[in-house]
C-alpha cells in the first residue's frame, strides 16, 4: 500500500468544499421543484431531510459547516457517527433518508463536475480534478498498475474506501474516493463489505511501511545467491502501531491478493539483487567509470527507482523494499 498526499492540499479542499456546496444547493432546488410537481416520493424524501433538519435545530451557521464536514473531513469515522444517528432519528422512514442523501449528494455527477464561481473567479470540478489533485500516477491498493490522464479524461478507477450503497454520506468526500486501478477496484475487492471489520488500508490515513515486500529463500545464505527458480516474494506486517492497523494490514494483503501476485515479479527482485552485487563489485565501479565519465553507479538504469517516489512509477516500493532487505 502506498500513502496518498494531496498536491497543494488546502487549494484542493477549498475547491471541492465548494463543489459539493455548490451541488447541494443545485440538487435542493431541484428536488423541491420535482417535488411541487406531485412526484410522492420525492416529497417523502425532502420531508425526511426537512424533519431531520429540524430535530436536529441546524441553523444556517451550522449548515455550512456539515457541508464542510461531508465534502472535506479526513475524519471518516466521525462522519459514520453523523449518519447512525441521523438514520436512528429517520426511524421508519431511514431507507428514504438514505436516498434523500444520495440523490442530494449526487456522486454519478461527480464525473461531468461543475462551474463554480467564487469571489468573482471561475473554476471547473469534477472527478478529474480531484484524482489529478491526488498526486499519484500508480494505483495505490497494488503499486503494479499506472493511473495516467490526460486532456480532463483519467484511466483511474475511483474506490468508495467505505461503500457509497452503506455510507451515503461520506459518497462525495474527498478522503473516501481513492483513485486506483480498475484491477484492484473491480476485480479483487469486488462486491464492497459494509463491515467495517472487513476495511484495507487506508492510503489518506496509513504510511505506506506498514506493509513490506521481502524474499524469502530456504536458507540464511540464500539471500545473497537468489535465482528465479527458488525465490519467493512475500508481504510483511512492519511498523504497526496497533491492532486496528494490524488487521487492516492483514486485509490488504487478503483482498488484492498481494502476496499472490507479486510472484510475477520475482525475476525482477532476480535482476535488481544482481544489479545490487554488481554495484558493490569493485572492478565493476571501475569499468563504468572509466566508460561513463561524470557518472555514478547509482544513476545507471537499473537504479533509477531510487530517485522516484512511489506514486511516481509502478513497483517502485517494491524495489525499494527488496533493496532495503539487501542492504540490511
Amino acid at each position: 500500500m502506498i500513502k496518498i498526499q494531496y498536491n497543494q492540499k488546502s487549494h484542493t479542499e477549498k475547491s471541492h468544499y465548494y463543489y459539493v456546496k455548490n451541488r447541494i444547493e443545485n440538487n435542493w432546488k431541484k428536488m423541491k421543484k420535482k417535488a411541487g410537481k406531485g412526484d410522492g416520493q420525492m416529497s417523502k424524501e425532502i420531508q425526511v431531510l426537512t424533519k431531520l433538519r429540524q430535530a436536529l435545530k441546524i441553523s444556517s451557521g451550522q449548515e455550512k459547516e456539515i457541508i464542510r464536514q461531508i465534502a472535506i473531513s479526513p475524519n471518516l469515522r466521525k462522519l459514520i457517527k453523523t449518519q447512525n444517528r441521523w438514520f436512528r432519528l429517520a426511524g421508519p422512514d431511514v431507507n428514504f433518508l438514505s436516498k434523500a442523501l444520495t440523490d442530494l449528494l449526487d456522486y454519478d455527477n461527480f464525473y461531468t463536475g461543475l462551474n463554480i464561481k467564487v469571489s468573482g473567479q471561475t473554476f471547473s470540478w469534477n472527478r478529474h480534478c480531484l484524482m489529478t489533485a491526488s498526486n499519484t500516477r500508480v494505483c495505490p491498493y497494488c503499486g503494479r498498475q499506472y493511473i495516467t490522464t490526460w486532456e480532463g479524461k483519467t484511466t483511474s478507477s475511483c474506490d468508495h474506501y467505505y461503500p457509497k450503497s452503506s455510507y451515503p454520506l461520506l459518497c462525495i468526500n474527498m478522503y473516501n474516493l481513492v483513485p486506483c486501478c480498475h484491477v484492484c477496484n473491480s476485480v479483487m475487492k469486488g462486491k464492497p463489505e459494509s463491515d467495517t471489520k472487513s476495511l484495507h488500508l487506508n492510503p489518506y490515513m496509513d504510511p505506506s511501511d506498514c506493509l513490506k515486500f521481502k524474499v524469502k529463500t530456504k536458507t540464511v545464505g540464500g539471500i545473497f545467491n537468489i535465482s528465479e527458480e527458488v525465490t519467493e516474494i512475500e508481504v510483511i506486517e512492519e511498523n504497526i502501531k496497533d491492532e486496528a492497523q494490524r488487521l487492516r494490514a492483514e486485509m490488504s494483503r487478503k483482498i488484492f491478493h498481494l502476496k499472490e501476485v507479486y510472484q510475477y515479479h520475482k525475476r525482477e527482485a532476480f535482476e535488481l539483487r544482481r544489479a545490487l552485487r554488481e554495484e558493490e563489485n569493485e572492478k565493476y565501479q571501475e569499468i563504468f567509470q572509466n566508460n561513463f565519465a561524470g557518472l555514478s553507479a547509482i544513476h545507471s538504469y537499473a537504479f533509477l527507482y531510487r530517485e522516484r517516489e512511489m506514486t511516481e512509477e509502478p513497483l517502485v516500493k517494491f524495489k525499494k523494499d527488496i533493496e532495503e532487505q539487501f542492504r540490511g
